[in-house]
């Protein structure tokens, strides 16, 4: 597998500069979101510290979009900047993990202007789970997570995605660590009985995602024992933006009236 990176270790997301739950980007509202996935982070994810990844699989080929989804319009900006920049807003996350398609060039500048970590499978991953088994090999063989740091994942088109809500789960999580049974927790936000994005896994997880059975999906493991719903008082939490009405129907409700993509 062909990797390609351009954060080290060291180069770890920082929200202090942006407006916390902000999903539109401007000129100035990307150059912020650049700079603080550059920054470094001091205070989030010191030795001692649990650590947060966040794995962003974002290597379909958009089939019934008709076009490059996470390139369409959000704001002033694209889709896919919208949810980096939701990811840095938060200001928890040590690093954020985005798995590409290797041919997609337009996506891969968006995201190395953003200064998040690109996984570049040699071979396309065919569905979502294998992107999200490359991420999380690459988290692990750069970083060796512990059984105190967790991973997060929500889809690369979810535009919506919030930075409260994942400043909630990252919260909430910390507060679960050395409970009797906290660090099997996997946390998931839930709005009016909906479940949502993203969702957080302790790392000890990872050795299940890879022992799933070909028609299992990572919801799989949302059915264990250890699964616990936080009820979030936000609607955006949930949506699908598979298809050109998912996208129209998503902007009119969170972005305002559609209009044409590139």
């Amino acid at each position: 597998m062909k990797e390609r990176r351009t954060a080290g270790p060291q180069d770890v997301a920082s929200g202090a500069a942006l407006t916390a739950g902000a999903n539109r980007l401007g000129t100035a509202g990307r150059e912020t979101a650049e700079a603080a996935f550059k920054a470094p982070r001091e205070a989030v994810g010191t030795p001692t510290s649990p650590r947060f990844f966040a794995i962003v699989p974002a290597a379909g080929q958009s089939v019934r979009m008709g076009r490059p989804k996470l390139l369409l319009p959000w704001g002033t900006a694209t889709v896919i900047e919208a949810v980096l920049q939701a990811w840095a807003a938060a200001g928890v996350i040590n690093q954020v993990v985005v798995v590409l398609h290797r041919d997609n060039r337009p996506l891969h500048d968006l995201c190395r202007r953003a200064g998040v970590m690109m996984v570049i499978p040699d071979h396309p991953p065919p569905d979502m789970k294998s992107s999200v088994l490359a991420g999380l090999e690459h988290v692990g063989r750069l970083f060796v997570p512990t059984g105190r740091d967790s991973w997060l994942l929500a889809p690369a088109d979810f535009p919506q995605l919030s930075a409260a809500v994942i400043q909630q789960l990252v919260a909430r999580r910390q507060s679960l660590l050395g409970a009797s049974d906290g660090d099997q927790r996997i946390l998931v936000p839930r709005h009016a009985g909906r479940r949502g994005h993203p969702v957080l896994f302790p790392w000890n997880t990872v050795p299940r995602v890879r022992s799933l059975t070909t028609s299992q999906g990572i919801n799989a493991l949302l059915t264990e024992a250890h699964t616990l719903f936080l009820d979030i008082d936000t609607p955006q939490i949930a949506g699908e933006m598979n298809t050109p009405h998912d996208y129209d129907q998503l902007r009119r409700e969170f972005d305002g009236p559609p209009r044409d993509g590139p």
